[in-house]
């Protein structure tokens, strides 16, 4: 049984791995134009994966570039993909999240981000494997590098 999860957990991965890469990239593709330079700046890149203690899903961080000559960093958004491939977004749109982590029991996941994008220093968020809104259990004094599950289902943090 767990062999069988890290298979369809591989696939899932993989999944995640080859959705921001385009066709262009591989040796086998047909013949196609090159990148232009505009499609370049607006590619997405998964920068960070981190697999559910179930071993059901898994949530990225995926950077999401601004619009073509908007200033400012990436928006790094919060999609989770399940074992059949299926992607959803959890904290998207202009948004930024630095960090994640599931709960223990995977029935949640932490993570640290700004909903708005002038605040000054960003949260912690707890939401729902199945949905609902993410809830802030944490306001920062101060910048947050990264958290942590702990065994009584909150989250720790390293400032």
């Amino acid at each position: 049984m767990f062999h069988l999860h890290l298979h369809k957990l591989g696939f899932a991965l993989l999944f995640v791995s080859l959705l921001f890469t385009p066709a262009a990239w591989s040796q086998d593709a047909p013949e196609v134009s090159t990148l232009t330079l505009e499609e370049t700046v607006n590619l997405k890149q998964v920068i960070k994966a981190v697999i559910s203690p179930t071993e059901e899903a898994v949530a990225y961080l995926l950077s999401v570039p601004r619009k073509l000559y908007e200033d400012g960093a990436a928006w790094k958004q919060l999609p989770i993909v399940d074992l059949e491939g299926e992607t959803r977004p959890y904290f998207s749109a202009e948004v930024s999240v630095s960090d994640l982590a599931w709960s223990v029991d995977g029935d949640a996941i932490f993570f640290v981000g700004r909903r708005d994008v002038k605040a000054e220093l960003p949260n912690i968020y707890r939401i729902p494997m199945h949905g609902g809104e993410a809830q802030v259990i944490f306001e920062a004094k101060s910048e947050i590098k990264s958290i942590h599950p702990s065994p009584d289902g909150g989250v720790c943090l390293h400032p």
